[in-house]
């Protein structure tokens, strides 16, 4: 992630020292109120703005409140630049938004110091906010998948590969097939998948899977089940294995 950093103050020294502290990062300069508020809005992406408080015409101050209202700059942060024996103008400028004060004169590491750790922060923010937009899409993807599936005419499962077929998953459409709710059969609650498979194909459904499982082929074969009210009813099931990165069936 590049960092991009504004730096505001009416000394052309202390700018020229500061950029050159900080060359590791993209950093901006502006000397002066009117010309850092332009810099924001014409900058997309800075990330931090060390700004001086005291400058002519549009103080430091004024570019404070100014971005407190203004929710395009609600996640910036910004370093406050005070003279030594100014304590109220630290307290002021905190209270309008600033998260981090540097006292006048400024000692090189002491500022690289502070810089840098206001950048880990606002990385680990970032990575933050992107693990929170990936889980929000993987939600939205099993809330889609749940809709489509709920929708399938038929039973839509994944299962163990052991004697009972145990269910991991069982779609809406169980109860129309089976008269079972999908919640019956999950991890064999009530009955397990096996038990509804009449008992003259059982031996043939197990020795079909055992054939196609280390081929990775296609499974598809027609049998009957028992129903919730005893009725036989025929089936077409079509599947396939679930592999994890050893090449083992996992489901």
């Amino acid at each position: 992630m590049q960092i991009k950093i504004l730096l505001v103050d009416d000394s052309a020294a202390d700018r020229m020292h500061i950029e050159k502290m900080l060359s590791e990062y993209c950093v901006l300069t502006a000397s002066n109120g009117a010309e850092a508020l332009r810099v924001l809005k014409e900058h997309e992406g800075i990330n931090l703005l060390i700004l001086d408080l005291k400058m002519p015409e549009i103080s430091g101050f004024q570019v404070l409140a100014a971005l407190k209202k203004d929710e395009r700059f609600r996640e910036l942060r910004t370093i406050i630049l005070t003279d030594g024996n100014e304590l109220e103008d630290e307290s002021k400028g905190l209270k309008l938004g600033a998260v981090d004060f540097i006292r006048k004169p400024i000692h090189p590491d002491a500022l690289k110091a502070r810089v840098d750790l206001h950048i880990e922060f606002l990385r680990a923010q970032q990575a933050l906010e992107r693990e929170r937009k990936a889980i929000e899409q993987l939600n939205e993807s099993e809330r889609s998948k749940s809709v489509f599936l709920s929708h399938l005419p038929g039973l839509a499962y994944r299962c163990n590969n052991d004697l009972d077929w145990t269910m991991q998953f069982v779609s809406q459409g169980c109860y129309s097939l089976t008269g079972y709710p999908p919640e019956s059969l999950l991890y064999n609650r009530d009955l397990s998948f096996n038990d509804l498979i009449a008992p003259e194909y059982r031996a043939i459904l197990r020795n079909e899977w055992e054939r196609i499982l280390p081929i990775r082929e296609q499974f598809k074969y027609e049998y009957e089940i028992i129903t919730a009210t005893g009725e036989r009813k025929w089936v077409l099931e079509l599947g396939q294995g679930v592999y994890n990165e050893q090449g083992e069936v996992e489901a």
